[in-house]
């Protein structure tokens, strides 16, 4: 009987040591995860401020593009045109002719007497010439252009959804920071993010 108790003892014993030994490589295990852990929120904190700053330089951006205009533009109408044009004449005639005039003489009747007339008359006048007309146009005109366009990623809805999207990101980061691995996890940031309209 006594040989019974002692099988039983040491079995016993055997079973103790065996779940002690398993109790401490358990625990060493958990220390090395712990640790390996603690590393590992580190650079996911670190990640997630990175990821901050990140969409801080994107809200500080801008969409640049260049719009090419290469187009032929048909141009068709009429165009009235009304105006007076000044025309300046400054000139000399020469005259040289002779005029039959009647001269009633008394007693005798009426005589026609040739006088001979040569002479330079000079001209100096403005004559004001009208025009009005409508001037029919049909004609094709290449339009070619390099429009340069830049718009600011601030003033665009998308800055909203960014701020609130780097919101997250800080929070995040910052719960991180702060969880010491005995406790819990802090509760996640409720934060939205705004729907573009």
């Amino acid at each position: 009987m006594k040989a019974k108790s002692i099988l039983a003892y040491l079995a016993l014993l055997i079973v103790a040591g065996l779940s002690l030994t398993i109790n401490i490589v358990l625990i060493v295990k958990l220390l090395a995860a712990r640790s390996e852990l603690v590393v590992l929120q580190g650079e996911v904190a670190t990640a997630l401020a990175d990821m901050s700053a990140v969409v801080e330089n994107v809200k500080a951006g801008s969409f640049d593009y260049t719009v090419v205009i290469d187009e032929e533009m048909p141009v068709k109408g009429d165009i009235p045109v009304s105006f007076v044009v000044h025309v300046p004449i400054k000139t000399t005639i020469y005259v040289n002719t002779s005029v039959n005039v009647p001269v009633s003489i008394p007693y005798a009747g009426t005589v026609n007497v040739n006088i001979p007339i040569s002479a330079n008359v000079p001209i100096d006048m403005t004559v004001d010439v009208p025009i009005e007309q409508t001037i029919p146009i049909d004609i094709t005109v290449p339009v070619q252009l390099n429009v340069p366009i830049s718009i600011k990623i601030a003033d665009m809805p998308l800055a909203q959804n960014l701020t609130d999207l780097q919101t997250i990101l800080n929070n995040l980061s910052a719960s991180l920071m702060s969880v010491n691995l005995s406790g819990s996890l802090p509760p996640a940031p409720t934060i939205g993010i705004t729907p573009m309209p």
